[in-house]
Formats: C-alpha cells, structure tokens, sequence
C-alpha cells in the first residue's frame, strides 16, 4: 500500500517527528492563551507559505514560466484557505479552517501512501534545487498548521460545517476542470490519475465518469476525515 523509496524512508520519518515536536512545544506553551495568541503561530505558517509561493513565482518568471506551476492544484488550496483563517473574521475564517482540519488530512494521508506523487523525488536532496526546497518545506507547514490547529482545538466542528467542504469542492473542481483541460495541465488529476484504481476508472469509463466520481471522491474523501473531529468534539461535550 505504501510506496516510500528509499530515501523518503530516511528523510520522513525524521521530518515528521520534528513537524510533531515542534506542534508539541507550540500547543503546550500556548494552552492558556486566548484564541487570539493561539492564532500567531498559524498566522507566521501561512505567511510564510504565502512568500515561498511569491518567490516560486518570481523563480519561474525569471527561469522560463512553466504553467505547472500556477497555484491551483489541491495542495495550492491551502494558500487560499489559510488565508481565510489566519487573515479573516466571521464565515470566511470559518471556511478556511473547516477545509485546514479536512483538506490538509486528504493530502497527508496522500503524502503517507506515496510522498513521490506529492513532493517528487525531493527526498533525494531536498536543498538540491529552490524547487526540492519549496515542495518539501510547503508541504511540511500545510502538516504542521493542521496539527496546530487541532491540538489547539481552536474550532469547534459541527455538521453543518459539511456544507462548505462540498462548496470547496464542487467549486474548486469546476476551476481545475476548465484550467486543466485548457492548458493542458494535470491539476488535481483532471487529466489523469496517478493511484492505479482510478485511473483504470478513467480508462475503462472514459474521461465523463471519470470526472464525475473525481468530483464524488473528493466530496467523500473531505467529509470523512471531517467526521472525526465532530465526534471527537460531541465526546468530549457528553463528558
């Protein structure tokens, strides 16, 4: 089921304890703080995945612009809704941090499976280019503000907080449909699908059905690794 090359097994094992360490330390020296200070933390995350992307961007203006590299792929998703978190007030932030506690699950469980369709191969040498580095230090914030966020039970999840994961959903697949099938670019696998049983459901359905149950999965997918946090938070009510 997991597919971990050689070097993901030496470089992932270690990161992620110390992405875990670190959310330890965070979580525990700020528990009696007021939801205000508890935000700090997450609000540094998110700007500095927002100035890693501004300078992803530059690189690639400066290196010769490869449309891969235009922010919307599922991954990029947590610029967005970070942002909603850490810099909005009332809905807005709600939005953002329901889609932190799912979205950020599917992409780590995702990582978990096989960190190459993730972050490719920069495991190998994550400071051999700025491009390894981005990949590998992006995706190990986007873990570490979830875990943050969950240790520091900063929201309260509810059911009606489902509604705006199938909005993320339905709304964020019709921008990567068109986007990917425009340019030609495989955003949140439109075009194809690197895990072998939907792409045997693209080729054996053809691209329609394919679509149709990409759209499905997504919607399942977010609403699953949303459930446990209400149960987890109606337990904790009851006792």
């Amino acid at each position: 089921m997991f597919r971990w090359g050689v070097n993901e097994g030496k470089v992932l094992p270690i990161s992620l304890f110390i992405t875990i360490l670190i959310t330890v330390i965070i979580v525990f020296l700020l528990r009696k703080k007021s939801e205000n200070i508890r935000r700090i933390p997450l609000i540094i995350i998110t700007t500095i995945m927002l100035l890693l992307e501004v300078v992803k961007q530059v690189y690639f203006l400066c290196t010769g612009y490869d449309l891969w590299a235009l922010p919307l792929h599922f991954c990029s998703l947590s610029l967005y809704f970070f942002s909603f978190a850490s810099y909005g007030k009332g809905r807005l932030r709600r939005l953002g941090d329901v889609f932190a506690l799912s979205g950020t699950i599917v992409v780590l469980i995702a990582f978990l499976i096989s960190p190459q369709n993730i972050i490719g191969h920069a495991c190998d040498n994550v400071f051999a280019t700025f491009l390894t580095f981005h990949t590998f230090a992006y995706h190990h914030l986007m873990f570490l503000y979830f875990f943050i966020l969950a240790g520091s039970h900063l929201i309260v999840p509810q059911f009606s907080d489902i509604k705006y994961l199938i909005i993320v959903v339905l709304a964020y697949s019709i921008v990567a449909i068109i986007a990917g099938y425009s340019l030609n670019i495989n955003f949140c696998s439109v075009l194809y699908n690197n895990y072998s049983f939907l792409e045997a459901i693209r080729q054996a359905c053809g691209p329609q059905f394919y679509l149709v149950c990409l759209v499905i999965f997504g919607s399942l997918a977010l609403t699953i690794t949303y459930l446990p946090h209400i149960l987890i938070t109606k337990i904790k009510k009851k006792k």
